[in-house]
């Protein structure tokens, strides 16, 4: 089975019971083994407030974790660089989490295509 790492964004409406991003993930997770950066799950972890506690736990335990190797702290940097150079401003979450799916050759699952330009990413199609 392939695998696709969901972005930290749809990780917020899948939360929120936004109905498009339940089906989407729900249909993701029939074809695909999902996973989740560590940047993701740091960030959704942030946002939550204490009464989500259980139910954002239990999502995020579902989803296999990508770690930071420091290959893919390298590329990011490098990513950062790149597109730096050419005018534009990539985060260090979204370059750590670019860098994994480039890494590990897996699909990214986002809404938020706009801040992974890099043509090595392979976005998950529903």
């Amino acid at each position: 089975m392939d695998k696709c790492l969901v972005d930290t964004d749809v990780l917020i409406w899948y939360l929120r019971g936004r109905p498009e991003t339940v089906e989407l993930l729900t249909q993701a997770a029939d074809q695909l083994y999902l996973a989740v950066s560590v940047i993701s799950r740091t960030e959704i972890l942030l946002g939550m407030k204490e009464k989500e506690r259980s139910a954002t736990i239990s999502l995020l335990d579902s989803l296999s974790a990508c770690t930071i190797t420091t290959q893919i702290a390298d590329r990011a940097g490098e990513l950062i660089r790149k597109w730096r150079d050419k005018g534009m401003v990539v985060t260090i979450p979204d370059a750590l989490i670019a860098a994994t799916v480039i890494d590990q050759d897996i699909a990214l699952l986002t809404y938020n295509r706009k801040h992974f330009p890099m043509a090595e990413i392979s976005f998950y199609q529903a």
